[in-house]
């Protein structure tokens, strides 16, 4: 993806504005989602495990990894929860596997978790 968003995917032309696209919300945050999952198919990132409140009904893991100065919301889907060695815990050091994904009914970044 080029760094040019006026001539890339489905932005459209403002009327009255020549050279000016119009993004609508979903092909937008479809865009910035395939950008991050082809720049960022899988990666290590450490820190420390905050707004973790255990094991939901369906077995999914939801929390968040930070350090310093930023926050990254995680999700380890049940199938790799039950694999991993790790008792997530809030203020638990780790590195996580996985890759980075865009949710696009919230339009927030994650990192799907699938092995610590």
């Amino acid at each position: 993806m080029s760094g040019d968003w006026t001539s890339h995917g489905d932005g459209r032309e403002a009327e009255g504005m020549p050279g000016i696209r119009v993004w609508q919300v979903t092909p937008l945050l479809r865009t910035f989602r395939q950008h991050f999952e082809s720049t960022f198919p899988s990666l290590w990132v450490e820190g420390e495990v905050t707004d973790f409140h255990g094991i939901g009904a369906r077995g999914h893991a939801y929390f968040s990894l930070k350090d310093a100065e930023g926050t990254l919301p995680a999700v380890m889907f049940s199938g790799n929860v039950a694999r991993s060695r790790v008792s997530l815990k809030p203020g638990l050091q780790v590195r996580a596997h996985g890759k980075l994904s865009l949710f696009e009914k919230s339009g927030k970044m994650q990192l799907v978790v699938d092995r610590l």
